[in-house]
C-alpha cells in the first residue's frame, strides 16, 4: 500500500511508514532567451501590481465574506449584551 498518492507523488522522496517525506519540485529552467525573461518576470509581486481579473475577483469575495464575519460578530455581540 502506498501512503502517497495523488498528483503530487512524483514529488514526494523518501516517505516515511506515516508518509511524511521531503518534497523536491522540479526546476524550472527556459528554453530559450525569451522564455528566460518570461520567467524572469514571473513573481507575485508583479502577479499583483498586474491585477488580472481573477485576482481582482478573489479580492472582492475575501473582502466581502470578512465584512460578512465582521458585520455578524458586531450584530451578535450588540444583541446578545455583549
Amino acid at each position: 500500500m502506498k501512503l502517497v498518492d495523488g498528483p503530487w507523488q512524483r514529488y514526494v522522496h523518501d516517505a516515511n511508514e506515516k508518509g511524511i517525506a521531503a518534497v523536491r519540485y522540479p526546476r524550472i529552467v527556459a528554453k530559450d532567451a525569451a522564455s528566460a525573461a518570461k520567467l524572469k518576470k514571473r513573481t507575485l509581486t508583479n502577479l499583483y501590481n498586474e491585477r488580472p481579473a481573477w485576482l481582482a475577483n478573489a479580492h472582492q469575495r475575501l473582502d466581502a465574506s470578512r465584512r460578512a464575519g465582521i458585520r455578524g460578530v458586531w450584530v451578535a455581540e450588540r444583541f446578545n449584551g455583549r
